[in-house]
């Protein structure tokens, strides 16, 4: 769950403090908007959701108070209170708030409100997301049923060789992934406790577990191998695959001569031994001494390198008093997760920013530039590695980009071979050299972990204009980039 923010503030600098306590909790809070009036709040809200306000108590014109009586008691509205005044949170509390937060502002009281928001909330959520709805009826069934556990049941035709009773006949074969989805975000969440029973690998395709594993030519991939042993001959140091030792139109039950200096072999560990095989590729002639193992699914087709597979954990699980409490309607649930890169995706987060960029600049002449930077050849990658480690190294890549910005700057990806970059306070020149520091981080990244695969990242940097709206000028990416890097 993730919430809409609003800033109800009119001091700039308190402004600035909460703007950057919401960036750094990305992953439940969304900011949509900073304003400096109770009036402007009110305009905002009429066009916009919001799950949460942090509310100033002292603004001009309309009060904080009489902001909240304007409202009528909205249900699904939380507010956190945002004051120098710490003498006004018993008649605050009388409004229903969720929080009161006294100037200076702390990081450890500002989370505790959050989550005491985010409780709130969740008390509030009707639930509409098909994976709270399908958890309810399962927590349902095992507390009617007085199932201690739920129990996967080994299932030829299943998907992933296991199902779940009641749970897996929610979806369908395509689908069943889901359902361990489902149950991993329950115990993320505290509804489920678990034990482990078996581990398994799936396709990163499809998730199907029917997989065909077989050697393949590291060049071309053929399987159509064959293989034979290599020999080492001690007293010249001579190594070769076993049939050189064979004179032509004789088997293997003649006796071993070495071809280079032309002695009899006779006993393995004295005269020779057998270090390791070698295969010959019957494609296309290749020799070599490590075949490339890999795994083809039997139900999508992909044919990929073990190493690529994803490992799954099969669990049973038990309702915890939580759960319980979700299955006799007590309150409901809402689960995390369906949206993995949600928070590092969100446009309007990024657009918000810019426009405050264009407005700085407009007031006061500060420098600022938009930036995009492509990953041009990553979806291959992608395509090899599978969803789920997709979307690992797109959060992986994004990490490591915001450690290699400053405090004021901002990123999001696009999607996942494009980021869009605000850095403020700086020239184009100055922006560019960030980039080329931050390209070659990501470049090593890539070289180190896949190492038969090659980045290629190109760049374009604009300067903000303050003639255009935000999302038009990052319409202008996509024409001849000023600066790439391979």
């Amino acid at each position: 769950m993730k919430l809409n923010c609003l800033i109800v503030e009119d001091d700039a600098v308190h402004q600035l403090i909460i703007e950057k306590f919401i960036k750094k909790d990305y992953q439940r809070l969304n900011l949509t908007a900073t304003v400096d009036s109770a009036e402007a709040a009110q305009d905002f809200l009429s066009e916009h959701p919001v799950d949460l306000i942090f509310l100033d108590l002292g603004l001009p014109g309309m009060g904080g108070f009489e902001f909240i009586k304007s409202l009528n008691g909205q249900k699904d509205l939380q507010i956190i209170l945002v004051t120098g005044d710490n003498e006004r949170a018993l008649e605050a509390f009388e409004y229903d708030v969720a929080d009161y937060l006294v100037k200076p502002l702390s990081r450890e009281r500002f989370d505790e409100a959050v989550s005491r928001a985010m409780r709130s909330t969740s008390k509030n959520l009707k639930t509409t997301n098909p994976g709270n709805i399908i958890f309810k009826k399962v927590a349902r069934y095992m507390h009617s049923r007085n199932l201690a556990t739920l129990e996967p049941v080994p299932l030829r035709f299943a998907k992933m060789g296991y199902a779940y009773p009641m749970l897996s006949a929610s979806f369908d074969f395509e689908r069943e992934k889901k359902a361990l989805d489902i149950m991993e975000e329950a115990e993320k969440d505290g509804l489920l406790r678990s034990d482990f029973i078996d581990s398994f690998y799936v396709c990163n395709t499809c998730y199907n577990s029917h997989l065909h594993l077989r050697e393949g030519c590291p060049q071309c991939k053929s399987t159509n191998l064959e293989s034979e042993d290599l020999v080492h001959h001690f007293s010249c140091a001579y190594m070769g695959p076993i049939s050189d030792f064979y004179k032509k139109g004789t088997d293997h039950d003649s006796s071993m001569i070495c071809p280079k200096c032309e002695k009899t072999l006779k006993h393995i560990g004295v005269d020779y031994d057998k270090p390791s095989m070698i295969y010959d590729c019957k494609e296309n002639e290749h020799n070599f001494q490590n075949p490339e193992i890999r795994a083809k699914c039997h139900s999508c087709g992909a044919d990929t390198k073990v190493e690529y597979l994803i490992k799954k954990d099969i669990k049973k699980y038990k309702l915890t008093q939580t759960g319980v409490q979700v299955a006799e309607g007590k309150f409901e649930v809402s689960l995390n997760g369906f949206g993995p890169l949600d928070d590092i995706m969100d446009a309007s987060y990024f657009l918000h920013f810019l426009g405050k960029a264009i407005e700085r600049k407009k007031e006061n002449g500060e420098e600022a530039c938009i930036a995009e930077m492509q990953f041009d050849n990553i979806a291959e990658l992608y395509g090899q590695i599978g969803e789920e480690r997709t979307n690992e190294l797109v959060r992986e890549l994004y990490q490591i980009i915001m450690q290699e910005m400053s405090v004021r700057d901002e990123v999001i990806f696009q999607n996942k071979e494009t980021a869009w970059f605000l850095f403020t306070e700086k020239t184009v020149d100055q922006s560019k050299e960030r980039l080329n520091a931050m390209a070659s981080v990501l470049y090593e990244l890539i070289h180190d972990n896949f190492d038969e695969f090659t980045l290629e990242i190109s760049m374009q940097i604009l300067p903000v204009d303050v003639n255009e709206g935000a999302e038009k000028q990052l319409q202008a990416f996509g024409s001849e980039k000023i600066y790439v890097k391979k």
